[in-house]
């Protein structure tokens, strides 16, 4: 196929107009599209003109002074710095940037009136969401959830017997009076129960134990009327 053929089907058809009057008496009709023949160009861009093969221009080769450079993927330039004042995270608004920190830290006004100072990612990433209130909130929902009064008196505390820290003698419901005597006694359904003064510590627990047993007995009791809850 020769080159004007080539060139009329479509393709390239500015070889037509780049081709040379130095050529002569040599045309586009007269070489085909793969011949190694050096022949003249002649940009009609720039003027400028050049010799390379019939072969090469068809594979795509193309005047070299006007070619346009490829222009570099531009540098990726850093996000300016994310403003976060006035936005809502959770129950937490934005006041303002506070410091100069490797990351980001924000003032932030709870809807309870606190304020709190939280890293950006923390925000974003949704881990603060309050000044800390939402959280008390919910430790003391568990905690009513999973404590129970009956008849004024709290099932898990008598159920402990944890001595309380003020406790002068090192064991719950005995006291210790100036004279060196131990004073027991045992609150049960919001009334106070006086088991005696006694000499020795030894006695006094003992005492405080036996007192006890009314205790054991009411939590017994109400464990047993739970499981027959259950099972109805």
């Amino acid at each position: 196929m020769t080159l004007k053929e080539y060139c009329a089907q479509g393709h390239s058809s500015k070889l037509l107009d780049q081709w040379s009057d130095k050529n002569g008496d040599l045309t586009p009709a007269m070489v085909l599209t793969n011949s190694l023949a050096v022949v003249h160009w002649q940009c009609n861009c720039c003027g400028h003109t050049w010799r390379d093969t019939v072969k090469n221009r068809v594979g795509g080769t193309d005047c070299q002074v006007c070619k346009k450079p490829v222009k570099p993927e531009p540098r990726r330039q850093r996000n300016p710095r994310t403003d976060l004042t006035g936005l809502q995270f959770g129950r937490l608004t934005v006041v303002e940037r506070q410091g100069i920190e490797k990351e980001s830290l924000w003032l932030c006004r709870c809807d309870c009136g606190g304020e709190i100072v939280v890293a950006q990612s923390s925000l974003t990433g949704k881990k603060t969401t309050s000044c800390g209130c939402f959280r008390e909130e919910v430790r003391k929902e568990n905690f009513k959830n999973n404590i129970h009064f009956i008849d004024g008196t709290c099932i898990e505390k008598i159920a402990a017997k944890i001595t309380p820290k003020n406790n002068t003698s090192g064991f719950r419901g005995v006291s210790q009076r100036p004279n060196g005597t131990f004073r027991v006694s045992i609150t049960f359904k919001r009334k106070r129960y006086d088991l005696g003064t006694y000499k020795t510590k030894e006695e006094a627990i003992e005492a405080r134990l036996a007192g006890e047993v009314m205790v054991d007995e009411f939590v017994e009791a109400y464990k047993n009327t739970l499981e027959q809850e259950c099972f109805n």
